[in-house]
């Protein structure tokens, strides 16, 4: 089972206009984390927003996926959090990024049965 978590690094605009016109996201993501409502960035502190997640859902940090379209992001994650993570800017690449995600999956489990 995995846990889905939606963290932006956003202004308030986020909850007055994504999140009430697109009240899916609600229904997709675990949580949703907006650095405008909890006062703090995703890297800030060694990037403990993550962790305040990752350790909410006894999840090894070895095994947590970042995708996002910062590079800083990206790297601060492997970093601290030890993480995988994957800079995508757009649709396309997200797609790639969730399929290659998928085929390691399928893999793995090829093997180990």
């Amino acid at each position: 089972s995995y846990y889905v978590v939606f963290m932006t690094d956003n202004m308030d605009c986020f909850d007055r206009f994504t999140l009430n016109s697109q009240r899916e996201t609600f229904v997709v993501f675990d949580k949703i984390f907006n650095s405008y409502n909890e006062a703090r960035s995703k890297r800030d502190n060694n990037c403990a927003s993550f962790y305040t997640y990752i350790d909410g859902y006894k999840a090894n940090r070895s095994h947590c996926l970042l995708f996002d379209d910062s590079i800083r992001n990206c790297v601060a994650f492997e970093q601290f959090v030890k993480g995988k993570s994957y800079r995508v800017t757009n649709e396309a690449e997200v797609i790639a990024a969730l399929e290659s995600v998928t085929e390691m999956q399928r893999h793995k489990w090829e093997w180990q049965y």
